[in-house]
This record gives C-alpha cells, structure tokens and sequence, in this order.
C-alpha cells in the first residue's frame, strides 16, 4: 500500500510541474504607432513702422524707415513647425492717410523679406518696413497723423 500512495504522490507532482510547464508560454503582437505633424505657422506683430517727422523743403529722395534717423522700424515674429520654409508678400503700394488733411494720400512701398526662410518653432524676428518717394511727401498737406495698416502674408 506504500508503494500505491508513492506512486500517486509522485504521478501528482508530475501532474503539478507539468501543468506549470504549459502556463508559462507566451504570444506577442506587434502594434504600429503613427503620428502625423502638421506644417503650421503663426505671425505676429512686435513693432508698427513710424517714421520721423519729414520736412519735405529739408529732405529729399527716398524715405527708408529702416534707416531715417529717427524713424521705428517694423518687426513681425513668425513661428513655424520645425522644417516649414516660409515666404513673405505684402501689397505693392498702399497709401497712408489723414484726417486732418483728408484728399491728400501719401503712397509708400511695403519692404517685407524676400526669398524663403525657416523659422523654426522658437519664431524669428523679420524687418518689416516701409519706403516713400519724394514726390509722395512733397506733395502731401502737413498734417501730423497719416496713417494706414498693410498686410504682410506669410506663406508656407
């Protein structure tokens, strides 16, 4: 009767360590992750134009707000998804007007940057100025608040 209970004993621990065997198997899946970026930009402005106060009988050629003395020149920030390259527009000409001296236009030249850049996602300070003719301030009324806002487009 020993010998019977050892037997069962022994084919029960055969039983226990086989079924352990069998729980330890695995199966694994593979799972795809996918994102996508978008190319994106935002444009804002830092700072308008203001030129200096003109003397049309003390000055003459072309006004650059970039560099009259005196003058504010212009700044936009444009910040962009890393890798997007941007370019800039702006209308030809507008024309900045008065209140005080209605009908008399001055036309000026938007100067935005030319060729493309890459910004970046931190942003990047770009001039934005502006440039009148001579005969555009010599021919305008006194007046001190002409004044007008342009677009500048930023493409990407």
């Amino acid at each position: 009767m020993k010998s019977l209970k050892l037997a069962v004993v022994a084919i029960s621990l055969i039983g226990v360590f086989g079924v352990g065997n069998v729980m330890a198997a695995t199966a694994t899946a593979d799972v795809d992750v996918n994102a996508e970026i978008l190319a994106a930009c935002v444009a804002t402005n830092v700072s308008d134009i203001t030129f200096a106060a003109i003397d049309p009988l003390a000055t003459t050629g072309l006004i650059d707000s970039a560099v009259q003395s005196g003058a504010t020149p212009g700044s936009i920030n444009v910040k962009c998804t890393a890798g997007t390259t941007v370019t800039f527009s702006a209308p030809a000409t507008d024309s900045m007007t008065s209140t005080l001296a209605p009908g008399t236009p001055i036309v000026y030249t938007p100067v935005v940057p030319s060729g493309s850049s890459a910004p970046g996602f931190a942003g990047t300070d770009y001039a934005v100025n502006a440039t009148i003719a001579q005969a555009q301030y010599q021919g305008a009324n006194a007046a001190t608040d002409y004044s007008d806002t342009f677009t500048v487009t930023v493409t990407y």
